[in-house]
């Protein structure tokens, strides 16, 4: 098992005996976060310290010191292949690194705060994160966009995704669990989002509290949805369980009014009265 911890380490323990074989010291602040290769080799740490360290367990040493973000890097997840790491920064960026190299390939922007975590899919293909902008992306690991971007009624305070890849459970600050499904979205095609409802607080977004508002993923503005795509939500919303003939409902395809990247929305709403 290893550990990371606010005295600046990373540990190394035998499970069986509950001795540290190893004090991986280097970070110049805390450790928030560390995630180890696929074959147990090598750990990969995430720290206060704005980098990322590349770990050889079985020696302690020190491969590799990984910089590029401005600000604490909050969390860190290996791909399932050992070849790369994704990183979570309060920069409001995640990062893609080659861990051999320590060069970055990819920086994903969206996030409008801070991003806390970061994880990656079984099949290597995508990305899911949260950010203390209370949404939850889901990003495409090889051309960098966002293939859907869910916003919660709460603050997200953790995620996993399912060993298939076919949900993503969330537990959020209202004290609830959350289940979301499908998150394989295959690229090329519209992103995925979800209609939300704030009631009279619309009007804090120039948005009538009569109709539900949207966010786009790509640019982040908020808009109505078209009539079209409204009747369709309200359609399908009165069935408990959402079908897969009702996500392929041609009605809930759209294109966002301010930068005309193609979306598809989910069949449902989110209620978010306080």
């Amino acid at each position: 098992m290893v550990s990371a911890s606010y005295d600046k380490t990373v540990r190394i323990w035998d499970l069986e005996r509950g001795v540290c074989l190893h004090v991986l010291q280097g970070h110049g602040d805390i450790v928030q976060s560390v995630c180890t290769s696929p074959d147990g080799r090598r750990a990969v740490s995430a720290s206060f310290d704005k980098t990322l360290r590349v770990w050889d367990l079985e020696t302690g040493i020190c491969l590799r010191v990984v910089q590029g973000h401005s600000d604490t890097v909050m969390s860190v997840s290996v791909s399932p292949d050992g070849r790369r790491a994704v990183s979570a920064s309060l920069d409001k960026t995640l990062r893609v690194w080659d861990l051999e190299t320590g060069e970055c390939l990819r920086v994903f922007n969206g996030h409008r705060e801070g991003v806390f975590c970061a994880g990656v899919s079984p099949d290597g293909r995508q990305v899911v994160s949260a950010g203390f902008d209370k949404t939850l992306r889901v990003w495409d690991v090889e051309s960098g966009v966002c293939l859907a971007a869910h916003l919660p009624n709460s603050q997200v305070l953790a995620f996993a995704i399912s060993p298939q890849a076919e949900r993503i459970v969330f537990g959020a600050a209202d004290g609830h669990i959350y289940f979301l499904t499908p998150i394989n979205f295959p690229p090329p095609g519209p992103a995925i989002l979800t209609a939300f409802d704030f009631g009279l607080r619309n009007a804090d977004f120039g948005m009538s509290p009569e109709g539900p508002a949207a966010r786009c993923p790509y640019c982040a503005t908020y808009f109505e949805p078209s009539a079209e795509v409204v009747s369709a939500i309200r359609e399908h919303s009165g069935f408990p369980n959402p079908t897969s003939e009702m996500f392929d409902d041609p009605r809930l395809l759209a294109a966002c009014p301010h930068c005309g990247k193609p979306l598809k929305f989910n069949p449902f709403f989110v209620h978010c009265y306080d």
